[in-house]
């Protein structure tokens, strides 16, 4: 609606998700004139079928996970994964579509996969004069156009005089043309630049590849790069550097070496009504830079049951005083604090588990930090205070 905000997903696209899929639209739009400032950061963008236009077939569909249109219209999407749209709609610019006059998106380390377009531009599509889309650090694959009359370009399409910059993506997989203008006469007036890029089939341009960018798994969606990626330190030299400080990779997904994200548990609670209650990670959960860490209190009552997370930075003393420290002399008796700090919440467990979310920024200066984690459950009658400790856990915040 013309507004100049910001709207993030703090904890990533990797659990923040907004589905269009109930709308019959584009998941997100700008089309009413906004500023540069306008700016969708940290969601997976999915279930959009594009924006409705009326056309001699009915309706044509314009950008299933984001439509830029009017009139000068801008925005930026950054750390998002724009995936699922348009699957079975989708006219133009299954992922992003940015058509109008002057209007421009600016689309940086995100993920464009699995979208659809009928007739062109299956991951994006820039319609219109003196309109852009410029894709930065972008993974583009499993993008499909159906129709061979159209042009069939399953990857980047141009028309009508529009244009598209890449810098250190990586286009690969798609259905038909990786990167291509829409048919003649539609393609006057419009152009792509492409360097440092892995394009499948090539592309002209300063520091670009042709080689297979060797995901983890395509199979699976998994577009990470393998260690033998030739997408490595391959991206512009004049880029920022990636999280790590290396040169900056090809893609949204740059392999990163540093600090390994790392959780252990240490200490022993003390027994409430049920027994000992205990503090884990969720299976497969570590404290990565960007994500969201779940630890998991265990061996809870199997009733309403206040928990309250304690998040520390040190596990040797506290104001002085070394630690653990025994509860003995407050009522808690064989209880030990062993890290104290603050509470990020109270939690209200209504099953014997309970799962505690922890978003770690998307910070590079805090890899390698280490933080110190414990419960307190309150359970009336465990002892003279009314409350009982977890074990103690141990995070080393790594990439």
């Amino acid at each position: 609606l013309g507004k100049d905000i910001e709207v993030i997903g703090v904890a990533g696209a990797a659990t923040t998700t907004i589905n269009g899929s109930a709308f019959r639209d584009a998941v997100v739009t700008a089309n009413s004139g906004e500023p540069s400032g306008a700016r969708i950061l940290g969601f997976t963008l999915t279930g959009g079928t594009g924006k409705p236009f009326p056309s001699s077939y009915g309706f044509d569909y314009y950008g299933g996970g984001i439509y830029v249109g009017g009139t000068g219209s801008q925005i930026r999407i950054e750390s998002c994964w724009i995936v699922g749209n348009a699957v079975a709609t989708g006219t133009f610019g299954g992922g992003v579509c940015a058509s109008g006059q002057n209007v421009r998106a600016e689309v940086k380390s995100c993920l464009i996969a699995g979208n659809r377009a009928w007739a062109s531009g299956g991951a994006t599509l820039v319609d219109g004069a003196g309109s852009t889309i410029l894709l930065d650090r972008c993974t583009i694959t499993n993008n499909t156009a159906t129709s061979w009359a159209f042009g069939y370009q399953g990857g980047v399409s141009m028309a009508n005089g529009g244009g598209v910059d890449l810098i250190n993506c990586i286009v690969w997989g798609n259905a038909g043309y990786q990167i291509r203008a829409f048919g003649s006469p539609y393609n006057a007036g419009t152009f792509a630049n492409a360097s440092y890029c892995c394009v499948q089939s090539g592309f002209v341009g300063t520091g670009n590849i042709a080689s297979d960018p060797t995901f983890v798994s395509a199979a699976t969606g998994d577009y990470r790069l393998q260690s033998s990626s030739p997408c490595i330190n391959a991206g512009d030299p004049a880029s920022t550097t990636d999280p790590d400080g290396s040169r900056a990779d090809m893609g949204c997904f740059p392999l990163l070496s540093g600090p390994a994200a790392t959780f252990t548990t240490f200490g022993v609670g003390c027994p409430g009504t049920s027994g000992l209650a205990t503090l884990a990670a969720v299976p497969g959960s570590l404290p990565r830079m960007g994500r969201t860490f779940e630890m998991r209190f265990g061996n809870l009552p199997n009733v309403a049951t206040v928990v309250m997370p304690i998040l520390g930075f040190d596990n040797v003393s506290w104001n002085g005083s070394p630690l653990p420290i025994s509860l003995a002399s407050y009522g808690m008796p064989g209880c030990s604090l062993y890290t104290l700090g603050y509470s990020t919440s109270f939690l209200l467990a209504l099953a014997p588990t309970w799962n505690w979310a922890l978003p770690i920024p998307n910070i590079p200066t805090i890899v390698g930090y280490s933080l110190f984690s414990q419960g307190m459950v309150f359970e009336p009658g465990a002892n003279a205070f009314g409350a009982v400790v977890t074990n103690a856990g141990a995070m080393t915040i790594g990439f």
